[in-house]
Formats: C-alpha cells, structure tokens, sequence
C-alpha cells in the first residue's frame, strides 16, 4: 500500500505540469469565450 501511494504521488508529481497547463487552457477557453460571443 505505501510502495503503491509512493508512486501514485510520484505520478501525480509528474504530471502537474501538465495538469496545470491544461487548468490554464480550460480557463483562458472560458476567458475568452464571452469576448468572442459578443
């Protein structure tokens, strides 16, 4: 179990660029939807 959670976060760590790049996407998307609808 603690081997396993290891690397999970491991995983988790790897990924956060990743993940943050696509929370920015997702939020510069919702940003600019308005802008572009009006």
């Amino acid at each position: 179990m603690i081997i396993a959670g290891a690397s999970w976060n491991d995983n988790i760590y790897r990924l956060q660029p990743y993940l943050r790049m696509l929370y920015l996407y997702k939020v510069i998307s919702l940003l600019m939807k308005p802008v572009g609808g009006e």
